[in-house]
């Protein structure tokens, strides 16, 4: 006989507001498809707290597999850095289910209450993010450009960039990072739409299955979030430097061009 009792939705909520505690993904996904239906929306709890992303055992047991995976193809044994990791809950869970001598270091920025302006393709889009606490104990006080000159990694992780934010494409061109691993919803909803111009991307099927976030309600449709890989390309780094759009500043835009002098090579 089956006597478990199913939690409530409160009892969830608490769950993910938790920073030592995951939900399975069951109950995240119930929370997420609540949300969808809310009159609450977007003025959720989790919301109010800066929380779009909401991690469960099995999403994580998943992206550590694929970080594993991908550290594996470096060379050299640089740590994996989040980057926008709010208050570092996605990377405390995530070392503790990498392998012994890997790890991934949490970074971030505290920031303040903000409004993003609306997009051209959803007028009603009109969202305010409130501030976060760091988890000072878990999270570096760095911006992405801080972190990547501090830690060189070869693997950039984030979640939920700023919408219509270049940040996913200065962080895929620095030196020395081979990928980006970006937790989000594609087309420019969280990051740039011009990504997909610059680098090589693959949905992380595996993963996503897994991921369960806040429901962007959009013009009326629900647009999912979704983890994908990006790489370089030889045809990202000639649209970059022959449009000479610089979306990374000159140190990096230097690098880019000898990079290419090198492919042409």
């Amino acid at each position: 006989m089956n006597t478990t009792t199913q939690k409530n939705l409160e009892e969830i909520e608490e769950e993910i507001l938790d920073f030592k505690k995951l939900p399975i993904y069951e109950d995240a996904k119930r929370l997420m498809d609540h949300y969808s239906q809310s009159k609450d929306y977007p003025e959720d709890k989790l919301a109010r707290a800066g929380i779009y992303q909401y991690p469960n055992v099995e999403f994580v047991k998943e992206l550590a597999k694929l970080l594993n995976y991908l550290d594996g193809l470096c060379s050299s044994p640089v740590p994996i850095v989040e980057v926008c990791a709010g208050n570092g809950k996605l990377s405390y869970h995530l070392n503790k289910r990498l392998p012994k001598g890997k790890s991934i270091i949490a970074t971030d920025r505290e920031n303040k209450p903000h409004y993003y302006p609306p997009f051209k393709e959803f007028p009603s889009f009109r969202e305010f993010y409130p501030p976060f606490r760091r988890h000072t104990k878990f999270v570096k006080d760095l911006d992405y450009r801080e972190a990547i000159e501090t830690y060189r990694p070869n693997i950039v992780l984030a979640s939920w960039i700023p919408p219509n934010s270049d940040i996913g494409i200065k962080i895929l061109y620095s030196p020395g990072v081979r990928f980006f691993v970006n937790i989000g919803v594609p087309d420019g909803l969280c990051g740039s739409a011009e990504i997909y111009r610059v680098g090589k991307s693959k949905v992380i099927d595996s993963v996503t299955r897994f991921s369960t976030s806040k429901p962007l309600r959009l013009d009326p449709e629900i647009y999912p979030c979704q983890v994908e890989v990006f790489q370089k390309t030889r045809a990202g780094l000639e649209y970059l430097l022959d449009k000479k759009i610089k979306p990374v500043d000159t140190f990096e835009y230097n690098f880019l061009k000898k990079m290419l002098k090198k492919k042409n090579q």
